[in-house]
């Protein structure tokens, strides 16, 4: 798809009496964040396709010429990109309730409606995190070797792999034609359903076994739950919902994890001195002989900043999820009218210069104070900010433990 900037014209204004981006299908025009037009009575051209990490930097070269804010079209839909730690921030997190709506993704809509030798870890560690994730939702793992589990990983992975295509992207930009037609993205549905019913077996199996004196993980929790609200109408507690929120735990846990793990694999690989620093913290304060628990993570700094800069330069969700406005709302000069949808652009956060000294380097010293203490950094937005919170608590809880368990020596 090509995507075009122009000049300025108004928008929206007979409402606001203002100016801003022009609304133009299939073209992209912004306005310098400053009121002025950059890049004014010329036209530039960048030839687009999926979002690869590439590509999703072309989005953030955009803004050195169009500023922080613009709109662009994908397809017949309209969506305001934020680039930069401080827009993605006043969006996100000062003005989070706001800026808290679920954006359009019509695919998920869709459904919600040892050796020497040289191997591919990637449908391992995938068993790997889905079975913590198992440990959470089901209360128990499943053998490695399971049909049923094995089935489950492949579906999960098969379906990122068809989301990433073009047939799943072209279905999310234009989901009216895109469902009428023949193709793979249609097997992206039939996975959904066996996830869906993979869980509902799940459910079924614990509400047979459930005892509310003694839940067993999240799904007696949730069940536990049901009991206690079955007389409210407006409860969002029903087995329906469960079944959803299990079937999102897994889809959205599994590959993020793992694919943030093997970034972790190779990085330790090309700067083995990170390595060896990371195994020395991990022998001292854990050892060889027994796993590591959470507890452990207040004591190994070093190890914390590493994950923490594996989650930034790896950047495996570069261009975050869709969020959408809840009212008009003026940011930044703009109108933006209820239902606008937003992209804040993670990739142009974690490569900030004015965030990250270094950017562009593999540094853990982005995440570690003077002293050598681990340091928070606003500008971490792995798991997304503000309103969205409850993903980025879910996604640590997930995913920090996991991966400072799979970076143990002899664990």
């Amino acid at each position: 798809m090509w995507v075009l900037a122009q000049k300025k014209r108004p928008f929206l204004a007979a409402e606001l009496g203002q100016e801003g981006p022009l609304d133009v299908r299939g073209e992209l025009f912004a306005r310098g964040s400053g009121g002025g037009v950059e890049g004014s009575n010329e036209r530039a051209a960048v030839r687009r396709g999926g979002a690869t990490p590439g590509r999703v930097a072309e989005r953030a070269l955009l803004s050195e010429r169009y500023g922080p804010v613009y709109t662009l079209h994908l397809g017949p839909q309209r969506v305001v990109v934020l680039c930069g730690y401080q827009a993605v921030k006043e969006a996100l997190v000062d003005q989070a309730e706001v800026f808290s709506g679920r954006g359009d993704l019509p695919v998920v809509f869709r459904f919600t409606q040892g050796n020497a030798a040289p191997f591919d870890p990637t449908f391992l560690i995938s068993r790997a995190v889905s079975n913590v994730i198992c440990s959470i939702v089901f209360g128990d793992r499943f053998d490695y070797q399971d049909g049923s589990f094995l089935t489950l990983v492949g579906l999960i992975n098969q379906n990122f792999q068809l989301l990433s295509s073009p047939w799943g992207q072209m279905y999310n930009i234009f989901p009216g034609p895109m469902s009428c037609l023949p193709g793979p993205h249609n097997r992206i549905f039939e996975n959904f359903e066996q996830l869906r019913q993979f869980v509902l077996e799940r459910v079924k199996m614990h509400q047979e076994s459930f005892d509310p004196n003694c839940p067993r993980d999240f799904i007696d929790c949730f069940l536990l739950k049901m009991e206690q609200e079955n007389q409210d109408p407006l409860s969002y507690f029903h087995t329906e919902t469960l079944v959803m929120t299990t079937h999102n735990l897994f889809f959205a846990g599994t590959e993020t994890v793992s694919t943030t793990l093997r970034y972790g694999f190779l990085l330790l690989m090309k700067y083995p001195e990170i390595q060896a620093k990371v195994h020395a913290e991990i022998d001292q304060v854990i050892g060889r002989h027994r796993s590591p628990s959470v507890e452990d993570r207040s004591r190994m700094p070093y190890t914390d900043a590493v994950i923490h800069e594996v989650q930034r330069f790896g950047d495996v969700i570069p261009m975050g999820l869709p969020h959408a406005v809840t009212r008009d709302t003026h940011f930044r000069g703009f109108l933006l009218p209820e239902g606008t949808n937003v992209l804040p652009l993670l990739f142009s956060v974690h490569n900030d210069p004015a965030q990250f000294k270094d950017p562009a380097t593999f540094d853990p010293t982005h995440f570690l104070d003077p002293s050598g203490g681990f340091r928070k950094h606003d500008a971490f937005m792995a798991f997304s900010a503000g309103g969205w919170a409850s993903l980025r608590t879910l996604g640590e809880l997930v995913s920090l433990p996991d991966e400072r368990t799979n970076l143990s020596p002899g664990v």
